[in-house]
């Protein structure tokens, strides 16, 4: 019996250590957490978003409120609270090789990124393509990655680069280069997709 209640105890405290194990802040966040998105997220199917971030299909736009309703390791399951439309963000960590807490925080935020002073700081051209989900000269690179996403890691390692690539599909990428200010300075054009 001492040995029975040995191994149950063992495996209890096995499974509490575990569990301490998880990083906090992930395991924290359980489900029905409102947030808010904090850049446009493309689409062609909503039950499998890739983190490669192609430029199709339909756009959830940015400072859309969710409800945050599964979070496990590369995957972050969404619905719209707008539309009732669900979601799944699925991190393909071969293009956009970051951590689970980090993944979350470049798409999602507690309180709408469009009524922070960050989007207020920003010129109305840049507000106007973030609406539509465009690029342009001049536009910042906040305001880049609010109306654009942030591009894969894999071939842009550190948002400090002075050139980013995007995917528009599978097979058509395309970079934008930044001047010594941080403004978008030159927009290559991509030849399909």
């Amino acid at each position: 019996m001492k040995i029975l209640n040995g191994i149950a105890w063992g495996f209890a405290f096995s499974i509490l250590f575990g569990a301490l194990l998880v990083p906090v802040s992930f395991a924290a966040k359980g489900s029905g957490e409102k947030c808010y998105t904090k850049v446009n997220i493309w689409y062609e199917k909503p039950e499998k978003i890739l983190t490669t971030n192609y430029h199709k299909g339909a756009m959830l736009s940015v400072g859309s409120p969710v409800e945050i309703l599964k979070r496990k390791n590369n995957e972050i399951q969404f619905r719209d609270l707008k539309t009732g439309t669900g979601f799944q963000l699925v991190q393909v960590k071969k293009y956009m090789n970051i951590a689970p807490d980090e993944l979350f925080a470049r798409y999602f935020s507690k309180d709408s990124v469009l009524e922070g002073a960050g989007y207020a700081r920003l010129t109305q051209m840049e507000k106007e393509n973030i609406r539509v989900g465009s690029l342009a000269v001049g536009m910042s690179r906040e305001a880049a990655i609010m109306a654009y996403g942030y591009p894969p890691t894999h071939r842009t390692p550190t948002l400090e680069a002075a050139s980013w690539t995007y995917w528009k599909s599978r097979f058509v990428d395309f970079q934008i280069q930044f001047d010594d200010k941080g403004k978008v300075a030159f927009i290559e054009k991509s030849d399909g997709g």
